[in-house]
C-alpha cells in the first residue's frame, strides 16, 4: 500500500490576517532560521558518516580513501568541520547558534569541549593559518660543499584527518546529534506555539483552502 505523510501549503503569510500578526511572522522566521541551521548540520553529519567508511578496510571505497595522502579523508573532515561550524558563526543574512552556545551545552561539558574544538579547528586550522598544522618547513641539507636550502620538497603540513581515529569520529558524530535534537526541540516547540495561538479567522481561512492544493511526500 501507497502511504503518504501530508506536508501542506505554505503558510499564506502575503495575506493579511497572518502578515499583521507580527508574533506570528517573527516565530515563522525563527523556524525557518532553525532548519536551516539544522539542515547544514545533517549535511556535515553526511560527511562524518562518509568518514566511519576510511575506517573499515573491508569496504570498495577503502583504497579510495588512501589516495593522495589521505587527501580525500582531509576534504571530507575539513567539510564537516566547516558545515559545522557555519551554524555558530555570525554572517551577515543569516542565523547564528553562536549566542546559544552555553544553552545548548549547559549540561554536557564533555561535548561542549568538542564542539570548541572543533570551531578551533575552523578558525585556526582551516579558515586561518594559526596552527602549526598548516606551517610548511623551508628543508636545507649539506651536498659536501656548501649548505642548500629546498623550497621544493614534498614536506606537506600534517593533514589533521590522519592523526583522526575512529573514536574521535564517534565523539563528533555524538556532538552533531546532540544539537540536531536541540534544534529539532526547539522547531517543535514554536510550531505548537504557533498552532495553538492562531486566531479564529486564521484557522477559518487555512481550513478553507482547497484539499487539492495540498502537497503530499509520498512514502513507499
Amino acid at each position: 500500500m501507497t502511504m503518504y505523510n501530508l506536508v501542506g501549503v505554505p503558510i499564506p503569510i502575503e495575506n493579511e490576517i497572518f502578515s499583521h500578526d507580527k508574533q506570528l511572522i517573527r516565530k515563522l522566521e525563527q523556524i525557518s532560521d532553525l532548519v536551516e541551521i539544522k539542515s547544514d548540520i545533517n549535511e556535515a553529519k553526511s560527511y562524518l558518516d562518509a568518514l566511519f567508511l576510511s575506517h573499515n578496510k573491508e569496504n570498495k571505497l577503502f583504497e579510495i580513501f588512501l589516495l593522495q595522502n589521505f587527501a580525500v579523508i582531509e576534504a571530507l573532515l575539513l567539510s564537516a568541520i566547516v558545515t559545522y561550524s557555519k551554524s555558530f558563526n555570525t554572517s551577515t543574512g543569516r542565523a547564528s547558534l553562536k549566542n546559544k552556545k552555553n544553552k545548548i551545552f549547559v549540561e554536557d561539558s564533555d561535548l561542549l569541549e568538542i564542539h570548541n574544538l572543533i570551531i578551533d579547528a575552523r578558525n585556526k586550522i582551516y579558515a586561518h593559518r594559526e596552527s602549526n598544522h598548516n606551517q610548511y618547513n623551508v628543508m636545507c641539507f649539506f651536498d659536501g660543499d656548501n649548505i642548500k636550502i629546498n623550497p621544493n620538497s614534498n614536506n606537506k603540513r600534517r593533514l589533521f584527518a590522519y592523526g583522526c581515529e575512529k573514536t574521535d569520529l564517534e565523539k563528533i558524530e555524538k556532538l552533531f546529534n546532540f544539537v540536531i535534537h536541540y534544534l529539532e526541540s526547539q522547531i517543535q516547540s514554536l510550531c505548537t506555539n504557533i498552532e495553538s495561538n492562531l486566531s479564529q479567522e486564521q484557522i477559518n481561512y487555512i481550513r478553507d483552502i482547497p484539499n487539492s492544493h495540498l502537497v503530499m511526500n509520498n512514502n513507499e
